[in-house]
């Protein structure tokens, strides 16, 4: 599975909560939190929480 497909997923859930501090975009949704660079829209990393 390709990962940028695996992260899109998450961030196109009805129930994603979007926060941006700074610089970066802090997607969340179920037990993933994403961070993606509000410039690029590149993701930089994602975390289970």
């Amino acid at each position: 599975m390709d990962v940028v497909d695996f992260c899109r997923c998450f961030i196109l859930e009805d129930f994603a909560t979007f926060e941006r501090k700074g610089k970066n975009w802090y997607v969340t949704a179920g037990h993933v939190r994403i961070t993606v660079n509000a410039n690029s829209n590149t993701i930089i990393t994602a975390h289970k929480i």
